[in-house]
């Protein structure tokens, strides 16, 4: 937030009205996965061109401030620590403010839930406006299959895969028993 008041007498107590200088995106997360989600990080992307976050000048000398970035990128990160965990079909809300901006309908815009990215088009113009929240809904639908199957009695392998593919048998040294990740 920020405020102005110019032109006060220095015997005067100053009443100075504030304003918001960033706009918050507010991400409402479902974990449709197949496990309970603890979320970590969320990134969101967006086309080269608009600079969300970094190092920017400001200028105040108007009601309608302008952003000039000096070292600006087009992805914000928000960093969640000892987060609670959500339960399947559960959704939990995760705010993150950003420079203000304004997306094109047809924009590409990709939200990365603890690296699992999902890309959106959009379908008109929006603004992310200084002092708005603005809510993002996103579905965690990473399903995770995990696989343990004994060769030997010494030995056993396991596989944990992020996949929407399926598992087949597969013939080992004569066994028609093994199961086999299909990953594509």
């Amino acid at each position: 937030m920020y405020g102005i008041k110019t032109g006060v007498a220095s015997s005067v107590s100053p009443s100075v009205s504030m304003k918001h200088l960033t706009t918050v995106l507010a991400f409402n997360i479902t974990n449709n996965s197949n496990k309970p989600l603890v979320v970590s990080t969320i990134k969101l992307t967006v086309p080269e061109e608009v600079k969300i976050s970094g190092t920017f000048y400001v200028d105040f000398s108007s009601d309608d401030i302008v952003f000039t970035a000096r070292s600006g990128n087009n992805y914000a990160t928000l960093y969640v620590n000892n987060g609670e965990e959500i339960k399947i079909g559960e959704s939990a809300i995760f705010y993150m403010p950003v420079k203000p901006f304004t997306l094109s309908s047809e924009s590409k815009v990709t939200y990365e839930i603890n690296g699992y990215a999902q890309e959106v088009t959009l379908n008109n113009d929006v603004t992310f406006g200084a002092g708005k929240i603005k809510t993002i809904n996103c579905e965690y639908d990473k399903q995770i299959v995990e696989l343990t199957h004994a060769l030997t009695s010494n030995i056993a392998w396991t596989v944990s895969k992020d996949t929407k593919s399926y598992s087949e048998k597969a013939i080992v040294n004569g066994t028609e028993d093994v199961d086999v990740l299909k990953l594509g």
